[in-house]
């Protein structure tokens, strides 16, 4: 038997505890003649096949085991909610809740 063909040692863990979902922002690379604050800020999906139960993102970058779901850049960092930064949080945490939901879908049919 080959490397390929061998089953896991260790058994896989069920969909809706395979995959992790955060919220990660950095700052974002802006031009000179730009004024203000600006940041990036992305949904992340961490597969737990890959990566150790216990490891958290810091940076928005696809490596293995991390994919990017949704990515918004350039969000101006504003004094109020309706700004774009807070609007993009807003809309990735219901998009992270909306992933969540989608996983315990699929292990309950």
């Amino acid at each position: 038997m080959n490397a390929a063909t061998e089953t896991p040692a260790l058994p896989l863990c069920p969909v809706s505890a395979r995959y992790t979902y955060h919220v990660v922002t950095s700052a974002a690379c802006m031009p000179n003649k730009c004024w203000g604050i600006y940041k990036r800020a992305a949904l992340l999906r961490v597969d737990r096949h890959e990566r150790p139960a216990s490891y958290t993102p810091k940076t928005i970058r696809a490596v293995r085991g991390v994919e990017i779901v949704s990515l918004q850049d350039k969000l101006n960092v504003g004094t109020t909610d309706r700004c774009a930064y807070k609007q993009a949080l807003a809309f990735l945490e219901s998009l992270r809740a909306d992933e969540i939901a989608r996983d315990s879908a699929i292990v309950s049919d």
